[in-house]
């Protein structure tokens, strides 16, 4: 980064969906879901709420943070296709550990594809600073 120039970074933090996601099998599942991701690859989900911290500890100037998280109903794009997925990939892995039942695992994939349920998407953390 040259001296002057902005560094732009953007990270996830989980934190919204650990914090607020329901049923409560929905919740287990996705912790014990990003969990596994965590250990099985170079990954933090609760990194967003660090950029700050980062950025500073490098030298930036200026540094400034936000975070955003989209709210939408089961059934939707984020929450039926992005989060259904993520958890159809990990289904196996956590199934096979035991961390979480088949039970928990259709409750959870059944309130990601129901209109009536409002998911808190994971807050996606923008962070920018400036090099002197």
């Amino acid at each position: 980064l040259r001296p002057g120039g902005v560094l732009i970074i953007e990270e996830p933090d989980f934190v919204t969906i650990f914090g607020t996601a329901e049923p409560p099998a929905l919740r287990h599942v996705m912790i014990c879901g990003m969990r596994h991701l965590e250990a099985s690859c170079p990954v933090e989900v609760e990194y967003g709420r660090r950029v700050l911290d980062d950025l500073t500890a490098v030298g930036l100037v200026n540094v400034e943070v936000e975070g955003r998280c989209p709210v939408v109903r089961g059934g939707s794009p984020p929450a039926a296709h992005f989060l259904r997925l993520t958890l159809e990939k990990l289904r196996v892995a956590l199934l096979d550990e035991g961390t979480v039942s088949e039970a928990d695992f259709a409750e959870a994939v059944a309130a990601l594809e129901d209109p009536a349920v409002t998911v808190v998407m994971p807050m996606t953390v923008a962070g920018w600073g400036w090099r002197t």
